[in-house]
């Protein structure tokens, strides 16, 4: 994880909300490309004490929203994937590393703020006003429209539509998502199979760092719980493999 390898060091580095905000941020608009890369870290000095806390802040944010790279120049270089609605890859490094590491800390406050952001920002009627602002924007300053004679080809990811869409979808499956996390974290059986409950001894983003090359040949850059999960009860399991 670069820059941090042990807990203590992670609490004692990073500005902890700002983790927590970011990583929900990632998660919302599916943001691969900012949960690593594309993404400014920042020292906040404090003066009480000669610290430094380290935040992230996210910059070109143009692989997001259903909307992922491809090398085909005929679709402008982007594809839509609708399979990004239910997909939960995009935790930052800072957050894997900790959820990895302090399960029960980082999915109960990560639950919580995720209930607070549905309150009070997070809400279908406000993100739908920064999407209505953003694409006024666009439209008005001529580069929407610039956008489009630069790269006259298959524009089907680019409608509009598609932004809403996701967004409604999205928050519907994360509402879901979080409590799983929580739930999961204080012994709930939601990793079932079979009539077996494996919650105890399977966390998906542990199983996928420790075993990341195994499973990379299988399954590539895809990150679905569920596979993960079934891979780990048939073939995980049997092999030893260690998932928690």
């Amino acid at each position: 994880h670069g820059w941090i390898d042990n807990l203590e060091d992670a609490y004692r580095l990073i500005d902890y909300q700002n983790a927590i905000d970011y990583n929900i941020y990632c998660l919302l608009i599916y943001g691969i490309d900012n949960v690593i890369d594309n993404s400014y870290l920042v020292a906040d000095y404090r003066e009480e004490d000669g610290t430094y806390l380290i935040k992230r802040i996210p910059w070109d944010i143009n692989q997001a929203f259903g909307c992922q790279l491809t090398d085909t120049p005929e679709t402008n270089y982007m594809y839509w994937d609708e399979s990004t609605i239910t997909n939960t890859f995009p935790w930052s490094v800072e957050m894997s590393f900790l959820y990895t590491r302090d399960e029960k800390k980082i999915a109960a406050d990560t639950y919580t703020r995720w209930i607070e952001l549905r309150q009070d920002f997070y809400t279908r009627e406000k993100l739908y006003q920064i999407v209505d602002d953003s694409l006024q924007y666009l439209h008005n300053t001529g580069a929407y429209g610039h956008n489009y004679e630069w790269y006259p080809f298959d524009t089907s990811a680019w409608q509009e539509e598609l932004v809403y869409e996701y967004l409604d979808k999205r928050i519907a499956f994360l509402d879901q998502y979080f409590e799983k996390l929580y739930r999961a974290s204080i012994g709930e059986p939601v990793y079932v199979y079979d009539g077996v409950d494996y919650t105890a001894e399977f966390n998906p983003w542990y199983y996928w760092y420790r075993y990341y090359e195994e499973l990379y040949d299988t399954f590539g850059e895809t990150f679905d719980e569920e596979q993960l999960f079934e891979h780990y009860v048939l073939i995980g399991k049997p092999n030893g493999w260690i998932a928690k």
